[in-house]
């Protein structure tokens, strides 16, 4: 009996592994991947005006080859890896999504899944308690403003245009006299900051402005900072102030305290009595938009850059000796000098950050971004 059981034992045993073998199990490749997401002001930098680099977020199970693919414009650091990082493309940008699809290939199985990834025309954050002013170039003529705001509504007390119309979230129902949102300047009120503002949509077609009576609220109608002194020309005589509700700056023609306008702000402008011109912004910069359009900066050199605060900088040979301004993002120039064709400027003591370094020679204005980290 023990023999016979034995037998027994042996031969189920043998005819199970013998099944194990001729029929492996076959496992399915497994994606673990959130189909939807969007980009906001945590994935932006504002102090060189481009995209981070978006980090997918994704868990492949059971598979011998990945395959990373984009309907846009981007590119991947390793297509062929479960979480690579996606690098935004400008039509990525100008397209307002991108859908990023991965393959997944093992066992003679596929899977493919996608991310639908939301991309904002333009972010404005709001980093302060208080008014600011507020702007966008994105065309949003047919949206209520209510619907724009919303967002940031949590944040907002108060909002109204230059004629004194309104939109009071606060109320229950709130209260919209300004109906859709414009291509113009508001003035707006916020609370318990950080908050971030996307904006989805085209660039506005029309970049001027009309100014005409004592004041407008000047928008900024394209997508990087612009110097006020360029955008003026001729008519900067008309202008008595410029005024920054965010930072509490002034503008002069004889006293300017800050230098530029930066997208997503907007300003009140006051005009002397009588006086009427229109403001034309400079063209769209979508290859980049970090760069401050006065003039080609090709004949001005500064390594290291980035740098730790102290850097040299290189003239063309066009130049002897020339007059130099340093400028914070704001516009609020922090250093001056004279600099000869080769130079040593030390702004190490200043914060970390993005500054413009503008040179001026006979006439010329020419303006490089300096990065100090």
């Amino acid at each position: 009996m023990k023999n016979q059981a034995f037998f027994l034992f042996a031969v189920c045993s043998i005819a199970i592994s013998t099944i194990g073998q001729n029929n492996p199990q076959k496992f399915d490749p497994v994606i673990i991947l959130e189909p939807l997401d969007s980009l906001d002001c945590a994935n932006y930098n504002f102090e060189t005006w481009q995209w981070q680099p978006y980090q997918i977020e994704a868990e492949v199970q059971n598979a011998d080859v990945i395959e990373w693919t984009t309907s846009g414009d981007g590119t991947f650091d390793n297509e062929n890896i479960a979480a690579p990082i996606y690098y935004i493309g400008k039509n990525d940008h100008l397209n307002n999504a991108v859908t990023l699809t991965i393959t997944a290939t093992g066992n003679g199985l596929t899977e493919t899944a996608n991310i639908a990834l939301g991309i904002p025309l333009q972010l404005i954050p709001i980093t302060k308690d208080g008014w600011t002013g507020l702007s966008s170039f994105v065309e949003k003529s047919d949206v209520s403003v209510t619907e724009v705001m919303a967002p940031v509504v949590e944040h907002l007390t108060i909002m109204m245009n230059s004629e004194g119309s309104y939109y009071w979230p606060i109320p229950i129902p709130p209260i919209n006299n300004i109906g859709n949102w414009s291509a113009v300047g508001y003035e707006a009120k916020f609370f318990d900051p950080p908050a971030c503002l996307p904006v989805y949509g085209n660039p506005v077609a029309d970049q001027s402005v009309f100014a005409d009576g004592t004041f407008i609220y000047l928008p900024v109608l394209t997508n990087y900072p612009v110097a006020i002194e360029d955008l003026l020309g001729e008519n900067a005589e008309k202008v008595l102030i410029i005024y920054d509700w965010k930072d509490s700056l002034t503008w002069t023609p004889s006293s300017p305290g800050f230098e530029y306008l930066n997208p997503g702000m907007a300003y009140n402008m006051i005009l002397n009595v009588g006086e009427s011109f229109t403001v034309q912004f400079p063209p769209y910069s979508w290859e980049d938009p970090q760069s401050i359009k006065v003039n080609t900066a090709t004949e001005i050199e500064v390594f290291p850059n980035p740098s730790n605060g102290i850097f040299s900088v290189k003239l063309s040979d066009i130049f002897q000796s020339v007059e130099f301004e340093i400028f914070n993002m704001s516009g609020v120039p922090i250093k001056k000098g004279h600099a000869k064709q080769s130079s040593i400027i030390n702004i190490s003591t200043y914060p970390k950050g993005v500054y413009y370094l503008k040179i001026s020679f006979n006439g010329t204005k020419l303006l490089k971004k300096v990065i100090v980290y």
